[in-house]
């Protein structure tokens, strides 16, 4: 591959940016953001979506090709996640590639923080792949948690960018989150529903424990239907089956769901930092901490750093979207701001198209 590539690369390089994820075969959300927003500022260029799940790895070395040729021909690439193309081949000088990463905020370790442990990849997976080798820039949405991302990616903390992803300038737009607001309750069906909302987005779990399906459903019982309609955002990976017909399957990615919220229940996911600068209040349901930390490690406290209430009790729960018990608003909304750091001017993809 490093041969072709080679020859691929005498080709000229054309006004082009190229997207890739492993992920979906659709653009993210990120992804979708910011290529409005060049589509606006930069409407020469061409944008080139390559989505395509990674879940056949012989049926996925044609995409592999396209994934070089497109390389070898653009001005800049931007990831969500590692690409084995981009980190283990040679690169024109001139080629930005840029890493948005998938989650906002800080959080679990991740990459090379984790090799070796159940939710990570091997040593030798990982140096056969030269996993997050190449990257021009790297986003990161706070420099306070610099370390932690120097460590994730084994980076050096020049190419480190404080710019939190695309996702944000929506979050934090008014007059858009009451468009979505309504968008997200038509898509969830409760566009008429008097109701308050609360929104369930567990993080992945490579492998749940064994009785995660009955603390799962242990919640939904706890649950006041009367008061609140209940929506399960399942994690797109991997996410604990719920059938309960009092609940509301989210048929819409999680970040488009929390703009129908008046609530959240998390867990260990970075998604309580959006839901924080929707200025929603966040619960963490943490029925499975003692299994989780023996899989993955995290860059914080999440039990005793993140001001708001961490509990493995449904009835508790229920209370606290009842009456509050147990949730620190001002003290919540300050972790949140510690984390991600706002541009004073402009938006992020403001900041991001400056970057090419």
């Amino acid at each position: 591959m490093g041969g072709v590539y080679a020859l691929m690369k005498l080709a000229p390089v054309k006004k082009r940016y190229v997207f890739i994820t492993k992920l979906q075969d659709t653009p993210t959300v990120d992804f979708e953001i910011l290529q409005e927003a060049l589509r606006r500022q930069k409407p020469e260029y061409e944008i080139v979506n390559l989505c395509r799940p990674m879940d056949n790895l012989v049926a996925y070395v044609p995409h592999m090709f396209t994934q070089m040729w497109h390389l070898a021909t653009s001005e800049a690439v931007f990831l969500d996640r590692s690409c084995l193309m981009v980190n283990g081949l040679t690169h024109r000088d001139s080629l930005k590639v840029i890493q948005l990463w998938h989650a906002l905020g800080n959080m679990k370790k991740f990459g090379y923080a984790i090799l070796g442990t159940p939710e990570g990849e091997s040593e030798a997976l990982a140096k056969v792949c030269h996993m997050h080798r190449g990257y021009t820039d790297i986003l990161i949405s706070s420099m306070s948690f610099a370390n932690d991302y120097m460590e994730g990616f084994r980076c050096d903390r020049s190419v480190l960018r404080e710019i939190p992803q695309p996702r944000v300038d929506r979050l934090t737009d008014g007059e858009e989150r009451q468009r979505r607001r309504r968008a997200a309750r038509e898509a969830l069906g409760i566009v008429d529903s008097e109701k308050r909302v609360v929104v369930y987005a567990p993080t992945f779990r490579k492998n749940p424990m064994d009785g995660s399906r009955e603390k799962v459903q242990a919640l939904v019982d706890a649950i006041d239907f009367d008061e609140w309609d209940f929506v399960y955002s399942k994690h797109p990976v991997s996410g604990v089956p719920c059938e309960d017909p009092r609940i509301i399957q989210s048929p819409i990615p999680t970040t488009d769901a929390l703009f129908a919220a008046d609530a959240v229940i998390a867990d260990y996911s970075t998604i309580m930092y959006e839901a924080g600068l929707l200025n929603l209040p966040v619960i963490l349901y943490a029925y499975d901490w003692e299994d989780y930390q023996g899989k993955r490690a995290d860059n914080i406290d999440l039990e005793h750093d993140v001001p708001t209430l961490f509990t493995d009790d449904p009835v508790r729960i229920a209370q606290a979207l009842k009456t509050g018990e147990g949730l620190q608003p001002q003290a919540f909304t300050e972790f949140v701001q510690d984390n991600v750091t706002v541009p004073e001017s402009g938006t992020c993809c403001d900041a991001i198209i400056a970057l090419l």
